[in-house]
């Protein structure tokens, strides 16, 4: 799959499809776009938005990183773009927080707690826990993905950590 993604050194033109980067990245785009302004429909905007900016995009990717680590950096921009916005600031979210994760999985109460908990981080925060935890990537490709020195990852991942760790000793003393 797009793992084993080539690109021709001549023409410079990248070798992928829209569906392939759909099939393999889809779900993990999606769920990041979610997690970054907690509304399902605003996460569809903006995983279409992302996408359609990576095939615009897709003559400039350079592969000097990995294609999922260039495609979640454009999602996490636009992601970042519309929680900017004026609109955005103003508007109500159309599921409560705890809506997010209607999934099977998420009737055990420890996760859900632990999904809470981050969800209540800053954003600067957050965004590492979710990139690193829930969307498995590397320090380095986060860093990559997000414009950053690996050390400021590693900070605001230990930091995040540590929130993290506070919060939910506190709701277990609770």
């Amino acid at each position: 799959m797009l793992n084993q993604m080539t690109m021709d050194e001549n023409a410079k033109v990248c070798c992928f499809t829209m569906e392939e980067i759909i099939d393999d990245f889809g779900k993990e785009i999606w769920y990041l776009c979610l997690m970054y302004v907690k509304d399902r429909h605003l996460a569809e905007d903006a995983f279409q938005i992302a996408l359609t900016k990576a095939w615009e995009k897709r003559f400039s990717f350079r592969g000097e990183s990995s294609l999922k680590t260039w495609v979640m950096q454009i999602a996490a921009n636009t992601c970042r773009n519309m929680l900017r916005t004026q609109w955005f600031k103003g508007m109500k979210k159309s599921l409560p927080e705890e809506m997010l994760f209607s999934t099977p999985a998420a009737d055990d109460s420890e996760r859900r707690e632990v999904r809470q908990a981050v969800l209540q981080l800053p954003a600067k925060y957050r965004e590492m826990i979710l990139l690193y935890y829930f969307q498995g990537m590397k320090i380095h490709e986060i860093a990559s993905a997000l414009n950053m020195k690996e050390g400021t990852v590693s900070t605001r991942l230990k930091r995040a950590r540590d929130m993290l760790g506070k919060e939910l000793k506190e709701e277990m003393e609770a």
